[in-house]
């Protein structure tokens, strides 16, 4: 079992790591390079990670095996961040720009492939993030509240001067 974590450094960027859920043993690199990996999330029958890499120029999805890396493939072409699969591993969601995808990987072959690509919906272009139920059917998408009036700040300086004294 491994809880699945992304690092930021400046000589790597973005990295995926796997940190042993016992909490005993060291945190394994799975995806480390001079690119950014993200957002990894890993399949209903635990035998997949799907991650955004920007290795292509732009962020695209990718799937590999899991959690020994050995048959990555791209699924996307045009863009793709923020991957979540639904609850039996047969499709997998992302966003691209203010847009949710379904994708079908077929895992038939030697790496997966996209088989199919649906354009789902489109949000709010301050779309912050999203999650997506186990059915397929219902998406949580977290977005900014509307713009409210600024509210005023107080600033107090020397506050301690303020109080009262100790007798």
């Amino acid at each position: 079992k491994w809880i699945v974590v992304s690092e930021a450094r400046p000589d790597t960027r973005g990295d995926i790591w796997l940190v042993p859920a016992t909490g005993v043993g060291e945190p394994t690199p799975y995806a480390h390079s001079p690119f950014n990996e993200v957002h990894g999330v890993v399949s209903p029958d635990g035998r997949w990670l799907a991650y955004a890499s920007d290795e292509s120029g732009g962020f695209e999805i990718y799937i590999d095996a899991f959690p020994s890396p050995a048959t990555r493939a791209r699924l996307t072409v045009g863009g793709g961040t923020e991957p979540h699969w639904n609850g039996d591993g047969t499709e997998l969601f992302f966003r691209r720009g203010a847009e949710i995808y379904a994708v079908r990987p077929d895992f038939a072959g030697a790496s997966p492939e996209a088989t199919v690509i649906e354009r789902l919906f489109t949000t709010s272009a301050d779309l912050r993030s999203y999650d997506v139920n186990a059915d397929g059917i219902r998406f949580l998408i977290n977005i900014p509240a509307e713009a409210t009036a600024p509210r005023p700040m107080t600033v107090l300086v020397n506050v301690r001067s303020l109080l009262p004294s100790a007798p």
